[in-house]
């Protein structure tokens, strides 16, 4: 806080959990509070609305309540005093440079940037443009999540003028070891020592996640890893603009495309079933249940596909999965198998790369469509976990160019779990792949040389029961 006083610019990178947000809301309570309306003014902005609202301007609305301060906070993020508008929130589209300018006060504008790593090149530059007094002040904080950002530049010196504070869980009060009065012990918020061990546990102490969530530390991706964590992460920050649309645009949230579930069922132990929900190019959830057996997961499957029309599941059929694919179809549910040993033909988008097997394909396949050369429109649910099991495997050059991905054995090993939110997630994309008709039954494929031979003959072609007009057209 005293740093935003002293210095032009200031950028904190820090874990997760540190308290950066809270002491940004009241560094905005400060400034505004102590200061006649008018002589400055504070903005702020964020990757999303969900951002915006439900974390700085919730601390304001709780803080303004609390202390009966100033004026009135609005639900549309805005702080007025009287007929002076002092403070607003703004989530501007990337592309949209001015949706920040013509911002001005007598003395100075204090701009504020949430979630850095997610603040479109457009938000910095905007921000630059509003702050141009000696008294104006530029707080920019954030988790860093993504070497590839302005966020990067200006925390590492790329881009100078910055000062920069790195704060990790270990830089926090139970963790510091520093002398603290005891009732700070049991302040909720805090970060605590069993949620870091637990991390430790859960994600490894060398995987990218751990680093940026506790040692605030940015994770340059393992070139051999299949999917890097900064393309996850990109396509869970456009989840969350996604989810906060239906506030500032005229309709509900509802993706185009067909609905699709990717089910993940669980083996023996500790795994989880999983069902991930795809519409178009949205995940919109993911589902997941503890020790259930294959009657309710069916119950599951047939429930989520009632809700839809034409959705299909597509379920992963290793082991016990096969039973469950089995009893949904004799209860008729639009179902289909992923055999991820299965045998494969394709090549990758450079039409030189081979696959080992259906399970490389399909997860180069997620790759390809979250890669940021190709402008990914995948959104994928913002979860700590799907974030570290989908960028826990790696891949290797099997011989005869052909692409392998390590294991799912050696991928539990090293997660210490079953990567069961991406094998979800894998399954449900797999089935918009062009080779997803490899999962459909024979009597399903519109097989042309078969067509051609009814049409010559003169003969017709009878479906089979559950066939549904126009599904081959």
């Amino acid at each position: 806080m005293r740093a935003v006083v002293d210095n032009p610019r200031t950028l904190v990178r820090s874990a997760h959990g540190i308290g950066k947000s809270h002491l940004a809301s009241r560094l905005i309570a400060w400034v505004v509070c102590t200061n006649p309306p008018g002589d400055y003014f504070t903005v702020v902005s964020a990757p999303s609305w969900d951002q915006l609202r439900s974390v700085i301007w919730r601390y304001l609305t709780q803080l303004h309540a609390e202390h009966n301060l100033p004026g009135f906070i609005g639900q549309d993020c805005t702080w007025k005093i009287g007929n002076e508008m002092v403070a607003l929130g703004r989530k501007p589209a990337d592309h949209d440079s001015a949706g920040l300018q013509g911002i001005h006060a007598r003395r100075g504008v204090f701009a504020i940037g949430d979630e850095g790593c997610g603040l479109a090149d457009q938000i910095w530059t905007a921000m630059d443009t509003l702050t141009t007094t000696a008294e104006s002040r530029t707080l920019i904080i954030g988790n860093p999540d993504t070497t590839a950002s302005r966020f990067y530049k200006a925390a590492t010196g790329i881009e100078p003028g910055w000062h920069t504070i790195k704060i990790s869980a270990f830089d926090s009060p139970l963790l510091s070891g520093e002398t603290i009065p005891e009732e700070m012990k049991n302040k909720p918020g805090l970060v605590d020592p069993t949620w870091v061990q637990d991390k430790a546990e859960r994600w490894g102490i060398d995987s990218a996640l751990y680093r940026i969530k506790v040692e605030a530390e940015f994770a340059d991706d393992d070139a051999q890893v299949v999917i890097p964590a900064d393309w996850v992460r990109a396509a869970q920050i456009r989840w969350s603009e996604w989810h906060s649309r239906d506030d500032v645009t005229t309709g509900a949230r509802q993706p185009a495309g067909p609905t699709t579930l990717g089910v993940d069922v669980a083996g023996q132990g500790k795994d989880k079933t999983v069902i991930a929900t795809l519409k178009g190019d949205v995940v919109e959830k993911l589902e997941s249940w503890d020790r259930t057996d294959t009657v309710q997961i069916v119950d599951h499957i047939a429930a989520r596909l009632a809700a839809t029309v034409q959705g299909t599941a597509i379920i992963d059929s290793i082991g016990i999965g096969a039973g469950v694919l089995d009893l949904a179809r004799n209860r008729g549910l639009r179902v289909r198998p992923f055999i991820a040993s299965a045998a494969t033909t394709a090549r990758d988008n450079t039409g030189t790369q081979k696959f080992f097997n259906v399970r490389a394909q399909a997860w180069w396949w997620l790759r390809e469509r979250l890669d940021p050369a190709r402008n990914p429109t995948l959104c994928l649910p913002p979860n700590d976990d799907l974030l570290r099991d989908l960028t826990a495997p790696r891949w290797e050059a099997a011989p005869g160019a052909r692409i392998k991905i390590e294991s799912k054995d050696e991928v539990r090993k090293r997660l210490t779990r079953s990567p069961d939110l991406a094998d979800a997630v894998i399954a449900a994309t797999w089935h918009a792949h062009p080779d997803g008709a490899s999962t459909l039954e024979p009597w399903e494929r519109p097989e042309p040389l078969r067509a051609i031979q009814y049409a010559l003959r003169g003969g017709t072609f009878e479906p089979p029961d559950g066939y549904i007009p126009g599904q081959w057209s």
